[in-house]
This record gives structure tokens, sequence and C-alpha cells, in this order.
């Protein structure tokens, strides 16, 4: 098998990377891209030979943005729900996100929730959360929003992204 030389993405000019509306750093799409060898994961297509001429990112949606399983070409992300290869099988069961967890030492599963007064940061945006009688509010801006429940919180941000004190 022929080993092709890993090359660091390139931020685009002015813009945010794509990979920043899924909750990844540059360094972990680079990990996820390395991890795929910037193929697509189930049919082993480069990005460049699809389609598109592109991979897309691909995440768990039940669990949300932050929930990333890997790249994928369009024809394979879009057919994902009605592929019965082993391909897809190994795919959906070894996700991305999962590994980001283990590195981290983290569970998927929605930690306990702090006490009444607790306030949170999200790693990826820096805004903070604090928990108050009726669920968590947005803290940062001093504009008190509509309450969201710690479940939400951590599927919007995922549970790598939300700091908790001490």
């Amino acid at each position: 098998m022929e080993t092709e030389q890993f090359v660091k993405h390139e931020k685009p000019k002015g813009r945010k990377c794509t990979h920043a509306g899924y909750l990844l750093t540059c360094a972990e799409f680079d990990l996820l891209r390395q991890r795929a060898n910037d193929r697509c994961e189930i049919c082993r297509r480069r990005g460049d030979e699809t389609r598109n001429g592109r991979l897309f990112v691909d995440h768990h949606g039940g669990r949300g943005q932050w929930a990333v399983r890997g790249l994928l070409c369009n024809r394979c992300n879009s057919g994902l729900n009605f592929n019965t290869s082993e391909a897809a099988a190994r795919y959906l069961a070894t996700p991305f996100y999962i590994e980001l967890l283990n590195r981290k030492d983290l569970s998927p599963e929605v930690t306990p929730e702090p006490p009444i007064g607790t306030t949170v940061t999200v790693r990826f945006t820096g805004s903070t959360w604090r928990r108050r009688r009726d669920g968590w509010n947005y803290d940062s801006s001093g504009i008190r929003r509509s309450s969201v429940t710690w479940e939400r919180l951590n599927q919007t941000y995922g549970p790598f992204n939300i700091v908790i004190p001490g």
C-alpha cells in the first residue's frame, strides 16, 4: 500500500474553517484527515476524485454537530442510511468523536448536571452559561435569554467543549 504524505490543511483567508461549524479545532480536523488518509472512509476515494472534488464532514445528527463521525464523499454521505456494506458498518462502528472523547478521557454520556449557581465555559466559543433554577442561561452578554436544559447544552457543544470548574 502506498503511503501518502500528510499535509495540514490551510485556513481560508478572511473566513472561518468549515470544520469550525462542527466545533473541531484545526488540530482535531487535521487528526481526522490523517485518520481517513484524506479519503472517503467508506469507498476510499480521494476528495479530488469525487464529483464535488472534496470530502465532507459527517456527523451524528442525533447527538449534535460536535459528534463528527468522519470524512465522506458526497455519494457515501448522502446514501449512508441505505448503505448495508461492511465498509459502512465499520465506519459507523468507529466514529471519530469517540476517538476524541477517549483521548480526553471523557464519556459520550451526559455528565451529571452541576448545582445551581455553577458557571460553565464553552471551550470552542469562550461563552459562559450559568445554571439557574429554571435551567441554563447564556451569561456572556449580560442579556438574559430563555433557558436551555443541561442535555440541550451538551447536545449543542459536546462533552469535550464544556468546561466545568473544579
